[in-house]
């Protein structure tokens, strides 16, 4: 199994990265992390690893194989040209909207907002970019690929993206509420936020993450990761409702 080697940001900069993915875990069927993998990402000024929104929050970012992702959620309340993202009690396909996970505003710090898909669309700043199907992609093809799988299955890289806290517990193998202080190898840190569709569900359960390719006019394609499951799943759905977002580096 292929190594990293930890990286400061120094360097970082030059390879056009910032810290590595971060191990929380020792490798094992039930952990699926890699050994002694200590992603950095420092607090040095200026500071490559970390992006700002127009609204002038500040989220920690992580290379993981050839791309640079936050690894926190979105928080901003305006776009990248500066309009404002009301904060929503409605579905809409048009209107850019925001909503507090779990309908309350104290989750927002740490889970960041959820969006329907008119505001997923231009909510990352300048040189960030809503991902693609082909950039998710791209994104669990590396984990699979070096090695972040867990109990032997290949696709089973769920638990290398999630965060180590706020998950539900299950009992299944390898799932991602399943020991979740083996989670998080890669740093992406994903947090379940839940989602919204006309009311507030899913929070601790699971994440759902807006892709930027859309399946027809009135849906797009999203990433999942659910408590009980040990493998990223892919599906589409109306664009109304509202998801978490993570943005890509340009």
């Amino acid at each position: 199994m292929k190594r990293i080697s930890m990286l400061l940001c120094a360097v970082a900069i030059v390879l056009m990265g910032c810290g590595n993915g971060t191990n929380n875990g020792k490798e094992g069927d039930n952990g699926g992390a890699k050994e002694e993998k200590k992603g950095t990402v420092t607090n040095e000024k200026p500071d490559p690893c970390t992006m700002k929104d127009y609204d002038g929050n500040t989220y920690k970012t992580v290379k993981i194989g050839k791309q640079v992702w936050m690894a926190e959620n979105m928080r901003a309340t305006h776009d990248r040209e500066g309009k404002a993202i009301a904060l929503g009690s409605e579905e809409s396909y048009d209107t850019p909207y925001r909503y507090c996970p779990d309908n309350n505003s104290y989750n927002v710090k740490k889970y960041g907002y959820l969006y329907n898909y008119a505001a997923a669309k231009k909510v990352c700043p300048v040189g960030w970019h809503l991902p693609s199907e082909a950039e998710w992609t791209q994104l669990t093809d590396y984990l699979m690929d070096d090695g972040y799988s867990c109990g032997g299955e290949k696709e089973n890289v769920a638990k290398a993206l999630a965060s180590s806290q706020g998950w539900v517990g299950s009992d299944e193998e390898c799932a991602v509420g399943n020991n979740p202080g083996a989670n998080n190898a890669s740093g992406f840190s994903a947090l379940p936020a839940g989602f919204y569709y006309g009311r507030y569900d899913y929070f601790g359960y699971g994440v759902y993450f807006w892709s930027a390719t859309e399946y027809d006019a009135s849906n797009a394609y999203y990433r999942l990761l659910d408590y009980r499951d040990a493998y990223v799943e892919r599906y589409s759905y109306y664009k109304l409702d509202g998801y978490s977002v993570r943005c890509v580096r340009d």
